[in-house]
């Protein structure tokens, strides 16, 4: 029977799916020295419960990706899954060590120590961003190579937009979420994080053809980047929401609701372009 032959199928990569979850959790585990069970269970760190569900549910959305497409047999879809899970999980661990020199958080001091609710939100916001450009990097025809190109692309569009948001922001946003633990703050930058995500992710998908189409094709689909200064001028201005000047809201009332707000505007926006292009 065809159906029973695909549920079959389907239940064998997902609990191959928990597995490497369960591998990633325990990698995890091994580089933080066991910290994470007893800050999630013995000390209900937030910050830290914040940065491991981004961490998880990166791991969620990258593996996805693995799943589009016509399914082939069933060896060959679990080796591919499993190959790609392993590297995705390594990528992720990756993009984690990155964040520090380019966000300046630390894990063992705002997370274990400090409890940095605000900085535990936006490293995972950045977590769930890197799950997405991986899963973006591994959909379409191409390569093992060619799909770590674009991560590693991907990525580094990532850090570059994280980079650009604290200059267009007229506080310091690193100053208001690692030193003052601003909650607002975190939540409007994590939505630029996350918007980032689904943009760079989206130009990172499809079939590879060669390394001079598939290059300006993906720079051609960061262009919608460039207005995520725009989406927050909307806002700030007023002209969606209201607010007379956000980053007052934000930096002086620390108005979680106008942070909330410019994520989802963010968000919104960039799920919208990433349907139009």
């Amino acid at each position: 029977m065809p159906w029973l032959e695909r549920w079959g199928g389907a239940a064998a990569i997902f609990a191959e799916i928990l597995i490497l979850l369960a591998i990633g959790r325990a990698v995890a585990q091994i580089l933080a020295r066991g910290r994470f069970t007893r800050e999630l269970t013995e000390k209900d760190n937030t910050a830290v419960a914040l940065a491991v569900a981004g961490y998880y549910f990166g791991l969620f959305v990258a593996l996805s990706g693995l799943l589009e497409g016509e399914p082939r047999t069933l060896t060959h879809d679990l080796m591919l899954v499993a190959l790609h899970g392993l590297m995705g999980i390594a990528c992720a661990l990756f993009s984690a060590a990155l964040w520090r020199p380019v966000l300046g958080i630390d894990f063992r001091s705002h997370l274990f120590e400090s409890r940095n609710a605000a900085a535990g939100l936006v490293c995972g916001a950045g977590l769930v961003a890197t799950g997405l450009i991986y899963r973006g990097s591994v959909q379409g025809e191409g390569g093992f190579g060619t799909a770590l190109a674009f991560f590693a692309l991907g990525q580094a569009a990532l850090y570059a937009v994280s980079l650009a948001y604290e200059w267009i922001t007229p506080y310091d946003v690193r100053d208001e979420v690692i030193a003052k633990g601003n909650p607002a703050a975190a939540a409007a930058f994590a939505g630029a994080i996350l918007a980032a995500g689904v943009i760079v992710g989206h130009a990172a998908t499809g079939d590879f053809t060669s390394w001079r189409e598939s290059l300006t094709g993906f720079l051609i689909l960061l262009i919608p980047l460039a207005a995520l200064p725009l989406v927050r001028w909307l806002v700030a201005g007023g002209l969606l929401f209201g607010f007379r000047s956000l980053s007052i809201e934000i930096t002086r009332d620390r108005n979680l609701s106008a942070g909330v707000i410019e994520a989802v505007a963010y968000v919104g926006s960039a799920i919208l372009v990433t349907r139009l292009v």
